[in-house]
This record gives C-alpha cells, sequence and structure tokens, in this order.
C-alpha cells in the first residue's frame, strides 16, 4: 500500500499526458496497420491446418460421398498446403482453393 501511494503522490500532469501520448500512438499505429491488413501474427502460433479448419468450421462433404483415401488425394492435388499451417491470408486462399 505505501508502494503505491509513493506511485501516487509522484505523479504529476506531464507524466500522465506523456503516458497518454505514448498510448495513444500506439494504438493508432496498431489500428492503422489492422485496417491495412499488415498486422502479422505467428502462423505457427495461430495458424490451423486444413484438418483442423473442417473439424472447427464443419465439413460440407457427407462422410459416405467420397471415400477417405480419394478425398485426401483430391485435396492434395487440388488444394495444397493441407498439412501446413496457414494464417490469415494465406489461410484464405487455401479455402477459396477448396470450394473453387
Amino acid at each position: 500500500l505505501v508502494d503505491v501511494e509513493k506511485e501516487l503522490n509522484s505523479l504529476s500532469i506531464e507524466k500522465l499526458r506523456e503516458r497518454a501520448n505514448v498510448y495513444r500512438e500506439r494504438f493508432s499505429r496498431t489500428l492503422s496497420n489492422l485496417i491495412q491488413g499488415s498486422v502479422e501474427a505467428s502462423a505457427q502460433d495461430w495458424g490451423e491446418s486444413l484438418e483442423t479448419e473442417q473439424l472447427r468450421g464443419g465439413s460440407f462433404i457427407e462422410n459416405d460421398f467420397v471415400q477417405s483415401e480419394r478425398w485426401q488425394s483430391i485435396l492434395d492435388i487440388e488444394v495444397g498446403n493441407i498439412k501446413n499451417l496457414l494464417y490469415g491470408g494465406a489461410q484464405f486462399r487455401r479455402a477459396m482453393r477448396e470450394f473453387i
């Protein structure tokens, strides 16, 4: 409690303005990057394989409709990158190839 009181007593209007300006600039920069699509996230941390996407989002193919081995062969040839962890635009393009 004593440390908190010391910190509160040491604050000044100038320090608060400086911290607010730093926060505002960082927030504005991040928002701008987000809108422009240049915010990067690690595909290793956030990416999904095609199998993970299908499990999370559901599949549009009935299990009896296509044999599993044949379906995997079609995905390998037509879609590609089925085992790679993709995120963002690359993941979107792979999903589009799946339906084209």
